[in-house]
């Protein structure tokens, strides 16, 4: 991706038209995804200074496509070859006989509207609120409750705001810090589900139902899904999308005992089961394993209080599952300080997480990730990178080091506070 010039997001459904989903971008660069119906099959970004004809495009598409329909449907793929031929040859009514029986397995099948309640933490941004509540309140089915929490407030804007949709209840946090406003939505709520979205998010009209989908089998307790951006305008939210972005791509994947292990002794990447902006819990996993540690997120530490409860999630042996069919789009900072912020106190955040994980579980794989890993990485190219970040305005390596330093510091005046 070129980070320099902006991206349109634009999106093509190979269901409806295989011809237009592969035609070279003619305007601007494009963020372009492929979907069918309403599951996404990957996105390419495709750059207006190279010079694309539409048997590249078809090529990219197409490997990528393929690689997802094998990783969800391995089974059930007969052969490659008979896929590329009907795509390269944009035979629409064939593709569809092919796609319809295996997708239906993700995509089909009626689920009764399940008990959810949607949580949204804000602080002082109504028009995001606005935004993010009208298409909520518009979802295909209905959640049981959406919950707004406003935390630590310096005006009315919020309460105002939410006053304007008469089936959302609002409710105030007075301590500042994210994980105080997620734990106040969380003992508030009377769903048996409880989903988390931000403010600055748009979700996708079928979202509840997906997500409700996804908590099908008795044994999943949490469940993360696909993190789109919604605008790709500015060079922030082009280095964020490249580099830090929320998309875990378009196959389904099961987090569970097994995987905790398999990853216990070099530290469980809990950080790749998704993003807080697009999560939900069975309500009775709070009595199992806690809730949000108020350490950390905005207003504490900076970040990770969404995958330190992953953490403990998979530590006490429950399963958790990431769906891309439980699409939202979010929209990244623009500002480059806002970015290069965030940046900091991810970095501050995750090292406290790693520090906590350790503290609660004694699995020494947290800090050997951090002072066996992360260190040494960062420290063998500091060079490299001091001379980069002077050579370029928009590097982020000193916020990254700042923030890992700062959350060691962070984690020593804090660890024993009651979590």
């Amino acid at each position: 991706m070129n980070t320099t010039i902006p991206y349109n997001i634009t999106h093509f459904d190979t269901a409806e038209d295989m011809y237009r989903a592969c035609q070279p971008p003619l305007i601007q660069n494009e963020y372009r995804i492929f979907w069918w119906k309403n599951m996404p099959l990957c996105h390419l970004c495709l750059d207006l200074q190279v010079k694309y004809t539409e048997e590249d495009i078809k090529e990219s598409a197409f490997s990528r496509i393929i690689n997802t329909l094998k990783s969800n449907f391995d089974s059930s793929i007969s052969t490659e070859a008979d896929y590329k031929s009907i795509w390269k040859n944009e035979q629409q009514e064939e593709w569809n006989n092919l796609l319809s029986p295996l997708l239906a397995k993700k995509t089909g099948g009626l689920f009764e509207p399940r008990d959810i309640s949607v949580v949204i933490c804000t602080r002082n941004r109504a028009g995001f609120l606005r935004n993010c509540l009208k298409e909520l309140t518009q979802q295909v089915y209905a959640p049981l409750e959406i919950i707004v929490v406003d935390n630590a407030p310096s005006d009315t804007s919020s309460k105002e705001t939410t006053a304007d949709f008469p089936l959302v209840r609002y409710i105030a946090e007075p301590t500042p810090g994210l994980d105080f406003a997620r734990n106040a939505g969380a003992k508030t709520a009377k769903g048996k589900i409880i989903a988390y979205t931000d403010d600055d998010v748009n979700l996708h009209p079928l979202w509840t139902y997906y997500i409700a989908q996804a908590f099908a089998s008795e044994e999943i307790y949490g469940v993360t899904g696909l993190v789109f951006p919604a605008e790709l305008k500015t060079q922030a939210q082009r280095l964020f999308e490249e580099h830090w972005s929320f998309n875990r791509g378009y196959v389904f994947k099961k987090y569970d005992n097994v995987y905790f292990h398999e990853h216990l002794e070099s530290g469980v990447p809990v950080w790749n089961i998704g993003a807080g902006a697009n999560m939900a819990f069975r309500r009775d996993i709070f009595d199992k394993v806690g809730y949000f540690d108020e350490r950390l997120d905005a207003g504490a530490a900076g970040c990770n209080g969404d995958s330190e409860f992953w953490y403990r999630i998979l530590a006490e042996g429950y399963s958790m599952v990431y769906t891309p069919l439980a699409i939202a789009f979010h929209t990244h900072r623009q500002e480059m300080e806002a970015f290069k912020s965030q940046i900091y106190y991810y970095m501050r955040g995750f090292t406290v997480a790693l520090h906590i994980q350790h503290e609660r579980y004694g699995h020494k794989g947290n800090l050997d990730h951090l002072y066996k890993h992360l260190f040494p990485y960062y420290f063998k190219k500091m060079p490299r990178m001091l001379k980069a970040a002077l050579r370029n305005p928009s590097a982020t390596h000193f916020q990254e080091i700042k923030g890992i330093i700062s959350g060691i510091r962070y984690y020593k005046k804090t660890k024993h506070a009651k979590p």
